[in-house]
């Protein structure tokens, strides 16, 4: 930056000190410019999304093709047969709780509704537990 030109009372404005302010102006704004683009910059790298995309450049460069290359020839791989026999399992069986036992009483209970309303069809009603 150039230096500070200080206007009192004492010195009038010339024309080369307002030419001299109008440049300083226009530097500093130009730097202002700069700056605000840079943080907005810095911001979007730092809050920005972020993604694992491969985003390729081309800098002129060639690619290598490593196939090509005379070097290290892979070992033949030898091959084995393996045959085993496999023990399906069986059907499942359901519910891991085991029935009742046969020497418990049973009993059957029929509930009839106490109240049945007017207009409606008994035949749709039946008692809980009737099937």
């Amino acid at each position: 930056m150039k230096d500070k030109v200080n206007i009192t009372e004492k010195s009038p404005l010339t024309r080369e000190n307002f030419l001299q302010l109008i440049e300083e102006n226009r530097q500093q704004k130009t730097e202002l410019l700069y700056l605000r683009q840079e943080m907005e910059q810095i911001k979007r790298m730092i809050y920005g999304s972020k993604s694992e995309r491969f985003v390729g450049q081309d800098n002129g460069q060639l690619p290598i093709e490593f196939e090509d290359l005379p070097g290290e020839e892979q070992p033949e791989v030898q091959k084995e047969q393996v045959s085993y026999t496999r023990n399906k399992p069986g059907t499942k069986k359901g519910h891991a709780r085991l029935p009742l036992p046969d020497s418990l009483p049973r009993e059957t209970q029929v509930i009839e509704p106490e109240f049945i309303p007017p207009g409606s069809k008994e035949d749709r009603l039946c008692g809980i537990g009737i099937p």
